[in-house]
């Protein structure tokens, strides 16, 4: 297993915005549950407001094993935080590792 690091961009974006989980092949194209399409919706906000976030500071590293995502890091200045005060500092805000071989979080096993 070879772990690569990748910065938040046009390529690892989805990844992100999809919390990595089994939720990476939704299109609309195809017949979607209404689960998936609350997913497919949340995703796309997600990466609306992750664009949106880029050019005021927030950040992201993603963890990848082959093409496989399966984890990151999110984080931002904490002068952009709505829920914390401070100077110079940083802010995660949000941090997702999917265990191999589990359910956990509402993932898709493999």
């Amino acid at each position: 297993m070879t772990i690569e690091i990748r910065p938040l961009d046009d390529d690892t974006i989805i990844a992100e915005a999809c919390c990595i989980g089994g939720r990476r092949d939704l299109d609309k194209e195809s017949r979607l549950t209404e689960q998936e399409q609350i997913a497919l919706r949340a995703a796309e906000m997600k990466a609306d407001w992750l664009r949106k976030m880029v050019p005021r500071g927030l950040s992201a590293r993603i963890a990848y094993d082959g093409q496989e995502p399966i984890g990151f890091i999110e984080y931002m200045p904490i002068e952009l935080s709505n829920f914390h005060d401070g100077k110079d500092l940083c802010v995660v805000n949000c941090m997702v590792a999917v265990a191999r071989n589990s359910c956990n979080l509402g993932h898709q096993c493999p």
